[in-house]
Protein backbone atom coordinates (compact mmCIF):
# COMPACT_ATOMS: atom_id res chain seq x y z
CA UNK A 1 0.00 0.00 0.00
CA UNK A 2 1.33 3.36 -1.24
CA UNK A 3 2.19 5.64 1.83
CA UNK A 4 0.40 9.06 1.61
CA UNK A 5 2.49 11.96 2.69
CA UNK A 6 1.08 15.35 3.97
CA UNK A 7 0.51 18.46 1.88
CA UNK A 8 2.27 21.47 2.22
CA UNK A 9 -0.25 24.03 2.96
CA UNK A 10 -0.33 26.59 -0.30
CA UNK A 11 1.77 29.50 1.53
CA UNK A 12 4.48 27.78 2.28
CA UNK A 13 4.94 26.48 -1.64
CA UNK A 14 7.39 28.82 -3.52
CA UNK A 15 4.54 29.72 -5.69
CA UNK A 16 2.71 30.75 -2.45
CA UNK A 17 5.13 32.34 -1.37
CA UNK A 18 5.54 34.54 -4.35
CA UNK A 19 1.82 35.26 -3.88
CA UNK A 20 1.98 36.60 -0.64
CA UNK A 21 4.80 39.02 -1.71
CA UNK A 22 3.02 40.40 -4.68
CA UNK A 23 -0.60 40.89 -2.33
CA UNK A 24 1.81 42.46 0.24
CA UNK A 25 3.07 44.99 -2.58
CA UNK A 26 0.31 45.61 -4.44
CA UNK A 27 -1.28 46.53 -0.55
CA UNK A 28 1.43 48.87 0.50
CA UNK A 29 0.28 50.31 -3.28
CA UNK A 30 -2.84 50.95 -1.99
CA UNK A 31 -2.09 52.74 0.96
CA UNK A 32 0.25 55.03 0.07
CA UNK A 33 -1.07 55.67 -3.16
CA UNK A 34 -4.64 55.27 -2.85
CA UNK A 35 -5.26 55.74 0.92
CA UNK A 36 -8.66 58.11 0.08
CA UNK A 37 -10.25 55.69 -1.99
CA UNK A 38 -9.79 52.97 0.66
CA UNK A 39 -10.81 55.18 3.76
CA UNK A 40 -14.19 55.82 1.56
CA UNK A 41 -14.72 52.12 0.82
CA UNK A 42 -14.42 51.07 4.24
CA UNK A 43 -17.70 51.00 5.41
CA UNK A 44 -18.38 49.01 2.37
CA UNK A 45 -16.31 46.69 3.12
CA UNK A 46 -17.02 45.97 6.68
CA UNK A 47 -20.73 45.50 5.51
CA UNK A 48 -19.89 43.00 2.85
CA UNK A 49 -17.16 41.33 5.44
CA UNK A 50 -20.27 39.88 7.78
CA UNK A 51 -21.55 37.50 4.80
CA UNK A 52 -18.61 36.74 3.67
CA UNK A 53 -17.77 35.68 7.08
CA UNK A 54 -20.84 33.77 7.77
CA UNK A 55 -20.56 32.14 4.49
CA UNK A 56 -16.77 30.95 5.19
CA UNK A 57 -16.32 30.23 8.99
CA UNK A 58 -19.86 28.31 9.43
CA UNK A 59 -17.97 25.44 8.37
CA UNK A 60 -16.24 25.88 11.97
CA UNK A 61 -19.61 25.49 14.07
CA UNK A 62 -19.74 21.38 12.69
CA UNK A 63 -23.73 21.87 11.59
CA UNK A 64 -22.93 19.21 8.52
CA UNK A 65 -21.74 16.55 11.15
CA UNK A 66 -24.01 13.77 11.13
CA UNK A 67 -22.05 10.74 12.61
CA UNK A 68 -22.91 8.83 15.99
CA UNK A 69 -21.32 9.83 18.72
CA UNK A 70 -19.38 6.65 19.32
CA UNK A 71 -18.11 6.66 16.07
CA UNK A 72 -14.60 9.12 15.22
CA UNK A 73 -14.64 12.02 12.87
CA UNK A 74 -12.33 12.14 9.60
CA UNK A 75 -10.53 14.49 11.13
CA UNK A 76 -9.72 12.31 14.75
CA UNK A 77 -9.39 9.80 12.17
CA UNK A 78 -6.28 11.28 10.24
CA UNK A 79 -3.06 11.44 12.09
CA UNK A 80 -0.63 14.52 10.86
CA UNK A 81 2.86 14.09 11.95
CA UNK A 82 3.77 17.80 11.14
CA UNK A 83 6.05 19.12 8.57
CA UNK A 84 5.50 19.42 4.49
CA UNK A 85 8.20 16.02 3.45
Amino acid sequence: MEKLRPTCPWWKSPKGIAILIALAAFGVYLIVWHQQHLLGALPFLFILLCPLMHFFMHGGHKHNDHSKEGEQTTDEKREHKGGCH
